[in-house]
Parts: structure tokens; C-alpha cells; sequence
């Protein structure tokens, strides 16, 4: 019985080994899987090459800051992730009646979701931030965006540098100028991120 399973293990490797090197056997790589290969490998360089150039990019870049609350965090960052000249955009609560907070203390700190937006001023301005912050809210709405309702979810600009509040207050009284409604948009120094 020992004799006839090594035979039967001996015959089993040998049929592995035949199918990995026989041309047109499932397991042998085929042109068109050489080619998948080969276009996995390219990509593989090119976002190597795309690190690379963006490491090198913040070499050179002039980093500004501002904290945007615009409901849901999560909309807000992946939108800012996506904006040329975003170096990062990266949710957290802000503005709120303690240090810290966490989701399921919420409600008593009263932070709103805020979204930590780092940009760099030689390819976008704040001026173009603020603009593409006001295309995706409703600034009239106290409390809530969409289907999101609570303090947490109000909407505001906070910043740290006080030069940036001459460019703020430009960008919210254009704003302003395009509705008759009351803004419910705050507009404070940075607390409590």
C-alpha cells in the first residue's frame, strides 16, 4: 500500500511539472497573461515614478492650511482629495466646547466634522479652496447638509493664520451676494481640532 501512494505522489508531481512547462497548458503563462503581467509591472513604475514626482513637488511647495466643516466628513475629504493642488485632506472634529472628542461623544462637545485640508499656495489659492468648499454645500442650511442632521454636521471655515481672513471675508461676502436667505456658515479661528 506504501508502494503505490509514493507511485501515486511520484506520478501527481510529475503531472504538476509537465503542466507548468507544456506549451498551451492552463498552467504555462500565455502571451496574453505575459501581457497582463507586463502591464502590471509598467503600472506598478509608473506610480513609483508619480510618488516620486510628488515627494518631489513638496520639496518646492508653500503648505497653507484651513479646516472646512461641511456635514458629513467624508464627502468633504474625498472631494478635497481630489483637488489639484490638495496635498491632503484628512477628517476630524472641530470647534467644539472641549479639548477632544470622539464620534460617540459627539453630541455633548458639540464639535463639528471638519476636514484638515493642507494645499499648496503655488498651485491653488485659498480663494480657489473656498470656491470649490461653496460648490459643495448649502450654505443657508443651519445644522445639516443632504440627509445629515445635528450640530456636527453645520458648516463653517475655520483658520489658523490670520492672514488668510481678508481672502475669507472676500469669499463669503461674494457668497453672500448670491442669496437673500441668512448664511449659516461660521466663520472662526480654529478650536478645539
Amino acid at each position: 500500500m506504501e508502494h503505490k501512494m509514493k507511485w501515486l505522489l511520484f506520478g501527481g508531481a510529475v503531472l504538476l511539472v509537465l503542466g507548468l512547462f507544456v506549451p498551451g497548458s492552463r498552467m504555462m503563462p500565455t502571451i496574453k497573461n505575459q501581457s497582463a503581467i507586463n502591464q502590471i509591472k509598467e503600472a506598478a513604475v509608473s506610480q513609483a515614478e508619480s510618488v516620486k514626482q510628488k515627494k518631489a513637488d513638496l520639496k518646492n511647495a508653500n503648505l497653507k492650511h484651513i479646516y472646512l466643516a461641511g456635514g458629513c466628513f467624508w464627502g468633504v475629504e474625498e472631494y478635497f482629495s481630489r483637488v489639484d493642488g490638495v496635498v491632503d485632506a484628512v477628517s476630524g472634529y472641530a470647534n467644539g466646547t472641549s479639548e477632544t472628542t470622539k464620534y460617540e461623544l459627539i453630541s455633548q462637545t458639540k464639535h463639528a466634522e471638519t476636514v484638515h485640508v493642507t494645499y499648496d499656495a503655488n498651485k491653488i489659492s485659498l480663494r480657489e479652496v473656498l470656491l470649490h468648499y461653496f460648490r459643495i454645500i448649502d450654505p443657508l442650511s443651519k445644522n445639516k447638509q443632504g440627509n445629515d442632521r445635528g450640530v456636527q454636521y453645520r458648516t463653517g471655515v475655520y483658520y489658523k493664520d490670520q492672514a488668510d481672513v481678508e481672502t475669507i471675508n472676500k469669499v463669503f461676502d461674494e457668497q453672500k451676494e448670491k442669496f437673500k436667505e441668512p448664511f449659516a456658515v461660521e466663520k472662526q479661528p480654529l478650536n478645539h481640532s
